[in-house]
C-alpha cells in the first residue's frame, strides 16, 4: 500500500507539471490549479498527509516566489510565458513550487537522509532541464 501512495504523489505531481507548461503556453493558468487543487486534496487527506506539509507547501510558495522573481529582476532567467507583471514570478511557476513541496514528504521521501545523492540528482537533473529545449529546439 506504501507504494502505491508514493506512485500517485509521482504521477500527481507529473500531471502538474504538464497542466501548468502546457496552459502556460497556451497563455492559461487555470489547468495547472485544478491539478493542483486536487493533488492537495489528495495528499492532505489524513491518511496520506505527513507532518509538515502545509508548512512545506506555504514555504516552497514563499522561496519560490522571492528566487524566482529575483532571478527575473537579476536578468537570468526569462520566463517565455511571464505572468501578468513580468518582473515577478509567473503564477505557474509558483503552483509548480507548491507540488513540488508535497513530493519531499512523500514520492521524494527516500532521498531525505542521501545528501550526496540528493546533491548529484539535482545538478543532473539541473544539467538535462538546460539541454532539453536545447535538443528540442535542433529536432522538433
Amino acid at each position: 500500500m506504501m507504494k502505491h501512495k508514493y506512485l500517485i504523489n509521482f504521477l500527481g505531481m507529473q500531471a502538474l507539471w504538464f497542466a501548468a507548461v502546457i496552459g502556460a503556453t497556451a497563455g492559461v493558468v487555470w489547468p495547472a490549479v485544478v491539478v493542483l487543487v486536487v493533488f492537495m486534496l489528495w495528499q492532505l487527506l489524513p491518511a496520506q498527509r505527513v507532518r509538515g506539509d502545509v508548512a512545506l507547501i506555504l514555504v516552497a510558495l514563499l522561496l519560490g516566489f522571492i528566487l524566482d522573481s529575483t532571478w527575473i529582476g537579476m536578468g537570468w532567467i526569462k520566463f517565455a510565458s511571464p505572468g501578468p507583471l513580468p518582473w515577478i514570478a509567473p503564477v505557474w511557476i509558483l503552483l509548480l513550487w507548491m507540488g513540488l513541496a508535497l513530493t519531499f514528504n512523500h514520492s521524494l521521501a527516500w532521498l531525505q537522509n542521501k545528501l550526496l545523492l540528493s546533491i548529484f540528482l539535482i545538478i543532473i537533473i539541473r544539467f538535462y532541464s538546460s539541454v532539453y529545449p536545447i535538443v528540442c529546439s535542433i529536432f522538433f
